[in-house]
């Protein structure tokens, strides 16, 4: 088999991921690199002209751990890639493996691992010991041995490697995506506004409490208000259809199963606002939420809360920013917005511009990562 000029490895998400295949790999492919995909997948498969060899996930966590990182190790092994691109900080182990075989190997650095995976023990001692050998192995060993680490945003890098091998992707919408999304031909019989407020993907039971007492915030505000939770895990809504809600609030909340990338967008141009609402922990401080742009993208005004990225992008005319915790300040934002279809349709367009000329894949992450690739070609 001929060279590779790069292969993407995970074993975590899926090989079709949105970040992985439609964004990094189509950008290497348009450009006429050769790419391939090794990770979770149903069989041996072409898609849009990039091969993807499966990795069995198994159901076991633990077996992952253990034996997916090697069984890709082998394939990328036959693969013979010029470049490897990792995404998972399960596989570094096997990834030092590679860059000391002679391969390029880039590190796709795509959440703050250090505080997912840090103790929450009584003990201090025994919390800072475990975050020491976490920023070792998760930190300090890629920064050293890797020839790149990508991250989704600038704070991310900032707070894991903060050094010349670090390269900034924002993982923004495509702009055939975005065009699609709320000007397509086929979105244009969605535009009927059945919600007031949408809510988008999964939640915690924490964050689904603040949620509710936004709701019921708003309905007194606005009595026939309707709020929709789309793509919300079965446990959070069971969860929520247990509480002891009045009667008006649980026939106020609507709820929908989880849908195909593309259709969502008929379900999002069904409200009147798009939310997202986070705690700003330390793991949060350094993310993006993407429900963001696929919102502006549907054709909605957004109330989210202040992320750092968020507020370098966006001014207050654009997207609604609300800093804290208060349920009450993020519904007056919220109602701000539903009692003027004026000020509703300026944000939306003025936001949906911003996405379509600057904060898009094409514009803002592609040419970076292929100036990448190219460069360490250059080396092979």
């Amino acid at each position: 088999m001929s060279k590779l000029d790069v292969v993407h490895v995970t074993t975590v998400h899926q090989a079709i991921d949105a970040r992985i295949f439609y964004k990094e790999c189509a950008s290497l492919h348009k450009h006429g690199l050769k790419a391939a995909v090794v990770g979770p997948h149903f069989a041996k498969d072409v898609r849009d002209g990039i091969p993807i060899f499966p990795l069995r996930k198994p159901s076991n966590k633990v077996f992952r751990l253990l034996f997916s990182p090697f069984m890709a190790l082998f394939v990328v092994i036959r693969l013979n890639p010029k470049i490897v691109h990792f995404h998972d900080p399960e596989i570094i182990p096997v990834a030092v493996l590679l860059r000391l075989m002679g391969k390029k190997v880039i590190y796709d650095v795509h959440e703050h691992y250090l505080e997912i995976k840090s103790l929450e023990s009584k003990i201090r001692l025994l919390n800072q010991m475990h975050k020491f050998m976490l920023r070792i192995i998760l930190e300090r060993v890629p920064s050293l041995i890797f020839n790149a680490l990508v991250f989704p945003t600038l704070s991310l890098s900032d707070a894991v490697a903060g050094h010349d091998k670090r390269l900034v992707l924002v993982n923004f919408l495509g702009r055939e995506t975005i065009s699609k999304a709320s000007r397509g031909e086929q979105f244009q019989s969605y535009t009927k506004k059945e919600y007031d407020v949408v809510f988008m993907g999964s939640i915690s039971l924490m964050r689904a409490a603040e949620l509710i007492k936004m709701f019921e915030i708003i309905l007194k505000e606005r009595p026939n208000s309707k709020f929709l939770l789309l793509g919300m895990p079965a446990q959070t809504v069971a969860w929520i259809k247990d509480q002891r809600l009045s009667r008006s609030l649980k026939d106020s909340i609507f709820f929908h199963e989880k849908v195909p990338h593309l259709e969502v967008f008929k379900i999002l141009s069904q409200a009147r606002v798009g939310f997202n609402y986070h705690p700003m922990k330390p793991r949060f401080k350094v993310a993006i939420p993407m429900k963001v742009y696929e919102y502006i993208a549907a054709g909605l005004p957004v109330v989210s809360s202040s992320f750092p990225e968020l507020e370098s992008q966006f001014r207050q005319g654009e997207v609604l920013l609300v800093k804290g915790d208060n349920q009450t300040d993020y519904a007056h934002a919220v109602l701000k917005l539903l009692e003027s279809k004026n000020l509703q349709e300026r944000m939306s367009a003025i936001a949906y511009k911003k996405i379509l000329e600057e904060l898009n894949w094409e514009a803002a992450s592609e040419p970076k990562l292929i100036a990448l690739y190219q460069h360490l070609l250059a080396k092979v």
